[in-house]
């Protein structure tokens, strides 16, 4: 039978850590609990969506009797947030329930057994080291945006991890835009690349942050990658498909270096962003005489426009459309002053790249004022 008592701030901690897998609409009524199992003097809380599988372990005293329930994480959460008292004690009784109390208030939850709880992976690693914490976060900020979110693009929905020159790259692409990061290599390498899902990556980001900047214990299986750090255990497990080549999408030959002040460009963005058509969504960029200038029109709101000294010299006028939405999202996660656009012609992408960070880059379609019919 369960019996322990823990702080509820570590409660409340645990549930909203393990909460990241928990599934609040399921016709499975497991996959919205969290199955809390009390062991050696201390509470482990696990959650699942079959595709996360977060845990973490807690502190707790007089848990040495051991037990475990599948308790319904909404109704452990609301109790953890009303608790009065900084103390609060779980008791198992019959039928399956779990007794909560903190001081006065006293709670009793309907809970699930254990025995059909989907089990934390337990695959034998294929690779392990470690990372540092604060730059895979940084890293994953900077391409969790560009995850396509469409069932269509599978093997683009989500965020892919690899081991280059002993830096690990991150690259998403949502098939408009391919965002790619760097962070250090640690010991960890891949030995193929590993596919984690949008939800993974923000989930991992937040983890990675969590842990202060610090090292993570990574392993990554046959079917999961893994994470480790303070008595919590990240595992996702990994997509199938193989993720494009960004290389081979590079564009080749001459370019021209079209430079903007970051944060100047983006407040600009947003404005302008706010007329583009729900159908047809596009900024267009004219730069020429030392400005850039931003266009855009809807037919219902109008037209929107303004302009900004660029950051260097530009040869030639050079004009090109793409849609603000994702791209605002990423440079503002840039560092630096200066955002490079990076012309190679009409007919290929451009390739945004950060004074500020020297891994980052990314490719972006694009449309010429002629294609979309804009003046």
């Amino acid at each position: 039978m369960l019996e322990a008592s823990v702080r509820r701030d570590d409660l409340k901690e645990a549930l909203a850590f393990a909460g990241g897998a928990v599934l609040s609409n399921t016709s499975m009524p497991l996959l919205g609990d969290v199955a809390i199992a009390a062991e050696d003097g201390a509470l482990t809380f696990a959650a699942t969506d079959l595709e996360l599988h977060l845990s973490v372990r807690i502190p707790a005293g007089a848990a040495g009797r051991g037990g475990a329930l599948a308790v319904p994480a909404g109704a452990l959460g609301d109790f953890a947030k009303s608790a009065p008292d900084p103390d609060v004690r779980l008791t198992e009784t019959g039928g399956r329930r779990l007794t909560a109390e903190s001081g006065p208030f006293r709670a009793e939850i309907i809970c699930d057994g254990t025995e059909d709880f989907p089990p934390a992976p337990a695959e034998a690693p294929r690779t392990a080291g470690t990372l540092p914490g604060g730059a895979l976060a940084d890293a994953l900020d900077k391409t969790r945006h560009t995850a396509s979110p469409s069932v269509r693009n599978f093997n683009l929905s989500g965020v892919c991890l690899q081991s280059a020159g002993g830096e690990l790259e991150l690259v998403s692409s949502d098939a408009d835009i391919l965002c790619k990061a760097t962070a250090p290599g640690g010991d960890f390498a891949l030995d193929c690349p590993a596919l984690i899902s949008r939800k993974a990556a923000e989930q991992l980001r937040a983890f990675a942050a969590d842990a202060g900047g610090g090292p993570l214990a990574m392993e990554r299986t046959e079917s999961f990658l893994t994470a480790r750090a303070g008595g919590k255990t990240f595992n996702a497990r990994l997509l199938g498909g193989a993720f494009p080549d960004w290389r081979a999408l590079m564009p080749e030959g001459e370019r021209e270096d079209l430079a903007v002040r970051r944060e100047t460009f983006v407040r600009d963005l947003g404005n302008v962003g706010n007329f583009v058509s729900p159908q047809y969504r596009v900024v267009f960029l004219d730069f020429g005489d030392g400005t850039v200038r931003l266009s855009a029109e809807d037919s219902r709101k109008g037209s929107a426009s303004t302009s900004q000294p660029t950051a260097g010299d530009v040869a030639g006028p050079r004009s090109f459309g793409l849609d603000p939405a994702n791209l605002l999202k990423v440079l503002k996660t840039l560092r630096g002053d200066t955002a490079v656009f990076r012309w190679h012609g009409p007919k290929s992408p451009v390739v945004l790249t950060s004074d500020g960070d020297p891994g980052f880059l990314a490719l972006i379609s694009t449309v010429t004022p002629k294609e979309g019919g804009a003046s």
